[in-house]
């Protein structure tokens, strides 16, 4: 019979895997010297610490598809091996463990615009469930005190931070207009939806406070009282359970998406962000999201400032994307959410507009540049100054 921590064991490995093949269809976006975030960019402005936790992901790998590739099948096959060690031995070896949660550490820095928080339980666990062979000492007393310290400081980080809430969204009463979260919990997803149906939106507002109830009570049997044989898993329990608390967030009062209006040089316009052709959609689109943005693609940092080279990676991404794009602008649209599975008019914001420099364009700019400064050498000043304008022009 399989124990409580190799069941653990078996089951982040399982994740470990999907997550590491689930990458795959992101390396050239993502992950490449051609990507959104190359390691140029960011890499000489990281400490020593990071480069050394990332090395794998970031140097070794020189930034290029088939190298990164290779190291995702390497750490997926290293993942699967402890997995069927785990089932048919007594445990599986340490060192391999070890190397398998170095490595998902390496993928996260490679680039942490894409880290979720399911990322950060992966390393965590990963790490704990590493030494859990060692063992640990058997509760007593002193340790009842210590879990009823940790139950009163994720009680009170816990109720003051969400019953406080202005908008009271993990009630079943929130302050107008906010819904209770629940209600807006439950439209992302297929599944949620018939959820949703099923139940309506006045018993998911009742449902709703008790989300945080059952959560309170979780923590106060695993801090409080004796589980048993499971005094293994007492250690780390309340410390996943803490942080846990810093995921729930109010209601949300909107929704977000985004469309990418792009001029192609034989005159079409599409949303090249959403990549299906025809007229650009401003309406939301259907549950699940876009088809070709979605998973980590929902991280993608429009809102975030950067260099210019950082900016230059982040937007030129869609000109190399689509042949034959000339510019694009990119649209963030926001509506309300209704009662009802209904949402309100939608409002958007333009983020972005941003031109697509060719290779050709660049060939002309940079002749151009070599010439201005032949004439400089012999003393003309009249192509510097135009060549100042192209450059002034050529930022956006």
């Amino acid at each position: 019979m399989l124990s409580g921590v190799k069941l653990a064991r078996i089951t982040l490995g399982c994740v470990i895997i999907w997550e590491v093949l689930t990458r795959i269809p992101l390396i050239q976006a993502f992950y490449t010297s051609t990507s959104t975030w190359p390691t140029s960019v960011f890499l000489p402005s990281t400490s020593i610490t990071y480069s050394i936790l990332s090395f794998p992901h970031t140097i070794l790998t020189l930034d290029q598809y088939y190298p990164f590739l290779l190291l995702l099948l390497l750490h997926a096959l290293l993942e699967l091996g402890n997995v069927v060690d785990l089932i048919t031995l007594p445990t599986s070896d340490a060192v391999s463990r070890l190397l398998s949660w170095y490595l998902y550490v390496s993928l996260t820095l490679r680039n942490t615009w894409l880290a979720y928080i399911l990322d950060r339980y992966i390393i965590v666990f990963g790490l704990l469930l590493g030494f859990a062979d060692y063992g640990m000492p058997e509760r007593g007393r002193g340790d009842k005190e210590m879990g009823l310290e940790k139950f009163l400081h994720l009680y009170l980080d816990a109720s003051l931070s969400k019953y406080n809430d202005p908008s009271r969204g993990w009630t079943s009463n929130p302050t107008p207009p906010t819904l209770p979260a629940l209600d807006t919990y439950t439209r992302h997803t297929y599944f949620a939806r018939i959820i949703y149906t099923i139940l309506g939106p006045d018993l998911l507002a009742q449902l709703t406070p008790t989300v945080v109830y059952a959560y309170v009570t979780g923590s106060v049997y695993y801090n409080v009282f004796e589980v048993g044989t499971c005094s293994q898993t007492t250690s780390w329990v309340p410390t996943v359970m803490f942080n846990r608390w810093n995921v729930f967030t109010s209601s949300e009062e909107y929704v977000t998406w985004e469309v990418a209006v792009g001029t192609f040089n034989d005159g079409r316009v599409e949303d090249v962000w959403r990549g299906e052709g025809g007229e650009v959609d401003w309406r939301l689109p259907d549950v699940g999201g876009i088809k070709k943005r979605g998973g980590r693609w929902r991280s993608f940092q429009y809102l975030a400032e950067g260099t210019a080279e950082q900016e230059e990676a982040l937007w030129g991404w869609m000109c190399g994307e689509n042949e034959g794009l000339v510019e694009y602008e990119f649209w963030m649209v926001k509506a309300m959410t209704e009662r009802d599975m209904g949402y309100g008019g939608s409002r958007k914001r333009l983020v972005k507009k941003w031109k697509c420099e060719r290779e050709e364009e660049t060939e002309g700019r940079d002749k151009g540049e070599r010439e201005g400064i032949e004439e400089e050498e012999k003393g003309g000043s009249g192509n510097s100054k135009q060549n100042e304008n192209s450059k002034g022009n050529d930022e956006f």
